[in-house]
């Protein structure tokens, strides 16, 4: 974790003189920040101390804060901005989207460390019990997710791991959670249930709204909760609020 872009150094004496570093911005990289307008724009401009000579190559950059996916498109298609970031990629059918209508924009496809998640916190009932958990594992069908999810692109996996050091295919086929049909994974499931004292129950999903990657990937789990009787409803939330609910 301490090798991601996030985990920046941070002056110790502005952090203790501020308490945290969320409107103190203080860094060494090539833009610095000009104008910051909460949820609409940050304007970056050069900086003219970076320590490579002859860098930045651009005198600023204006990013603009579009929360609806299908604006910030529309925006690229329209050439008022110059790159969308949505969550750092777009899905198969928008890439195809771009190709046509953007023919001079560059569509680079990649195979990222990527996974769709679904947390259940342990803390509260009843996902403290592990039967609960361990059911809504089985329950889950992956092969399906990555067609809803994935548009049919990705690779079926256990964790963010791929190539040699990955459970082989053939052998995660065989793994509860993972293999099909799902007819032996939902009757266990519904079992753990029912031994846990639990036919069904109502709970809620949170999300971040305006991220399709994530949007999407409660919508199917609300769907295959439903299968084992476990009645979910999404509760979605800007990135600050989310965040919150998450710490």
């Amino acid at each position: 974790m301490l090798a991601v872009g996030n985990m920046v150094m941070a002056p110790k004496h502005v952090y203790e003189a501020k308490g945290d570093m969320k409107n103190e911005v203080v860094g060494t990289g090539p833009f610095k920040v000009k104008r910051y307008s909460l949820g609409v724009s940050m304007e970056l401009a050069k900086n003219q101390g970076y320590f490579v000579a002859g860098r930045p190559y651009l005198d600023g950059i204006t990013a603009y804060i579009v929360k609806d996916r299908a604006t910030l498109l529309a925006a690229f298609r329209t050439g008022q901005v110059k790159m969308p970031v949505p969550s750092n990629y777009v899905t198969p059918s928008e890439a195809k989207a771009i190709e046509k209508n953007v023919p001079q924009a560059i569509v680079q496809p990649y195979q990222p460390l990527r996974t769709g998640f679904f947390n259940m916190n342990m803390t509260a009932k009843p996902w403290d019990d592990v039967r609960v958990r361990r059911a809504v594992h089985l329950a889950t069908d992956r092969q399906a997710a990555l067609k809803a999810i994935g548009e049919g692109e990705g690779t079926l996996s256990a964790a963010t791991i791929t190539g040699q050091w990955a459970i082989p295919g053939e052998e995660l086929l065989k793994q509860p959670g993972f293999r099909q049909p799902k007819d032996a994974d939902l009757a266990e499931a519904k079992r753990l249930l029912a031994e846990a004292g639990l036919a069904g129950f109502e709970t809620k999903i949170l999300t971040r709204a305006g991220s399709a990657s994530y949007v999407r990937v409660a919508e199917f789990m609300t769907d295959q909760l439903s299968r084992i009787g476990i009645r979910a409803t999404l509760d979605m939330q800007d990135q600050a609020v989310w965040l919150d609910r998450i710490v």
